[in-house]
């Protein structure tokens, strides 16, 4: 119902499809109808993930990519269609293919009995599932809002043009960088809701230490790396027309490590049953994001939403150790965090030694990411930041528990 409105006073903001609006306001209509086949794939994604079933879990992300990939080539090679309704047709049924394949793995082999058990509702229940739902939704509503103000506020104050180079190039790059906290978090919601009940906080609370710290040894050098060869990537993986998000990856790439650690912290909180304060947490930085998006984007562009994306996530981190160390005296292990950074810094020496000599863009990337690596790994084992021992005593002791 509010397509056409989406399409002329938003979209064409900037009159880029004026002739066209037809088209935009088709596209938007499908899309919304997978969209909401995609709440309902959401809903059996979480239902697994309840059942702390990984290997099923862990491939809805693969499947829904390749779905959206053969659905593509599909209606590219074999009905001719070579304009948007290809990735919109795409996108829109994939969600569908993806209920079919999964309701039936939910089904019939992780919860077969789901048909044979009685079904209780109590007033307790409704109110437990609402009390904890309500945040959950709302928290949900501002990480939309979170992730898509600066799409938005690019493409009112500048462009499509100004969104091209920020969502299609900048964001998608770095967000390479956070599949390692997807990952994590995946395991880490059941867990830690499961520590928090049988009241081990202070195991939880080490547990949450070592895993922060841990993510940010492994994101570092990768953000390091992407913020030297941005370039670099964008000739190899886009093209040259796109040069002008380099500055927008150099500044994302550093975000992405407090974009990891807000996930973790995030996963934690919403775990030990405490998700009014991820969204209070969340709301601060989406209201922090839309000021600072409408002050610096008509100035600065792809730069200003970059600056504000990173000092948002920094703010919303602060915010999650306060309240870590609240409820689970949370120590925040300065030292060490300090001693990784150095090393992450340090470690670019060589390799812009390497950089200066070699000519070859490629070879720069892949000898200089190798020497780059290994000395990062050698000061990290070496100045024993990572305990191998301590790793294995962690995880001894929560399956202890």
């Amino acid at each position: 119902l509010l397509s056409p409105l989406i399409a002329e006073y938003y979209i064409n903001n900037q009159g880029q499809f004026t002739g066209h609006l037809d088209l935009v306001i088709n596209v938007l209509i499908i899309l919304s109808v997978g969209f909401w086949f995609q709440s309902i794939m959401d809903v059996i994604s979480s239902s697994i993930q309840g059942f702390q079933n990984q290997k099923y879990r862990g491939t809805i992300s693969f499947v829904r990519i390749s779905l959206i990939l053969i659905l593509s080539a599909i209606f590219i090679y074999f009905f001719g269609f070579h304009n948007v309704f290809v990735p919109t047709y795409a996108y829109t049924l994939t969600p569908v293919l993806m209920i079919l394949i999964y309701a039936y793995i939910f089904f019939k082999k992780i919860f077969p009995e789901f048909f044979e058990v009685k079904f209780l509702l109590s007033k307790k229940l409704i109110k437990d599932l609402f009390s904890y739902g309500i945040y959950i939704m709302i928290g949900s509503a501002g990480s939309l809002v979170l992730g898509y103000i600066d799409g938005i506020c690019l493409t009112y104050f500048i462009g499509l043009n100004a969104v091209a180079d920020y969502r299609n190039v900048a964001v998608p790059t770095v967000s390479v960088l956070s599949y390692f906290a997807s990952s994590v978090t995946t395991v880490l919601f059941p867990l830690s809701s499961e520590l928090w009940v049988k009241g081990y906080k202070k195991a939880l609370g080490y547990g949450v230490e070592k895993i922060c710290l841990y993510s940010f040894i492994l994101v570092l050098p990768m953000a390091i790396l992407m913020t030297y060869f941005p370039k670099v990537i964008i000739n190899l993986f886009f093209n040259p027309q796109y040069l002008s998000a380099a500055d927008a990856i150099r500044i994302l790439s550093l975000g992405m490590i407090f974009m990891t650690l807000n996930n973790i912290g995030f996963t934690v909180l919403n775990g030990i049953g405490k998700p009014h304060l991820s969204t209070k947490i969340l709301y601060v930085g989406a209201i922090f994001n839309l000021i600072f998006n409408i002050l610096l984007i008509p100035k600065f562009g792809i730069v200003g939403a970059s600056l504000t994306t990173v000092f948002g996530y920094l703010l919303m981190w602060i915010l999650q150790v306060k309240y870590l160390n609240k409820f689970l005296n949370y120590s925040f292990l300065i030292k060490k965090w300090i001693l990784v950074t150095l090393i992450g810094i340090f470690s670019l020496i060589p390799l812009i030694i390497i950089t200066k000599i070699i000519n070859n863009i490629i070879l720069q990337l892949i000898l200089g990411g190798i020497v780059y690596f290994g000395i990062y790994l050698i000061g990290i084992f070496g100045l024993r930041i990572i305990d191998v021992k301590e790793i294995y005593d962690m995880l001894n002791k929560i399956r202890g528990i």
